[in-house]
């Protein structure tokens, strides 16, 4: 899938302001050019699958997006920052905390952060668990590019 740089420039654009616009005026205003990377939106990618977490990472840095990958909860965990925009893919099977738990403690600590699951591990039961909680979609790996 391949998407012109305008287009690109328009969608990190319009995600920054939808940031902004939740942050009250005065804090709005008086952040400053150099400090916009630090809110640059950021996919972050929870896979303990390496294949996985490199295919997502590079088709997502084809259209520009700023892109970070974990293998582990406690490897997001150590370096997570709520204050960062941006979406987190997880998969429900981690080696150290399941997905499901990680976004349930993530919600519980205050997280606006929206989750997508994608994952070889689909059942109903647990895809409607992750939506009543918050997840903003589940998807059954593997997808397409689109």
């Amino acid at each position: 899938m391949e998407l012109s740089g305008g287009f690109t420039r328009h969608t990190r654009r319009s995600i920054c302001s939808l940031y902004t616009d939740r942050v009250p005026t005065t804090v709005a205003s008086g952040i400053k050019e150099s400090m916009m990377s630090e809110l640059e939106p950021t996919i972050i990618i929870v896979d303990g699958n390496a294949e996985v977490r490199t295919s997502l990472r590079r088709l997502l840095e084809s259209v520009r997006l700023r892109v970070e990958a974990f293998a582990t909860a406690r490897a997001f965990l150590d370096r997570y920052n709520s204050r960062t925009p941006g979406c987190l893919i997880l998969e429900v099977r981690l080696r150290d905390l399941s997905g499901v738990e990680l976004h349930r403690r993530l919600r519980r600590d205050g997280s606006r952060t929206p989750v997508i699951f994608l994952t070889e591990h689909a059942d109903v039961t647990t895809a409607v668990d992750a939506i009543r909680q918050g997840a903003f979609h589940f998807l059954q790996k593997p997808v397409n590019e689109q």
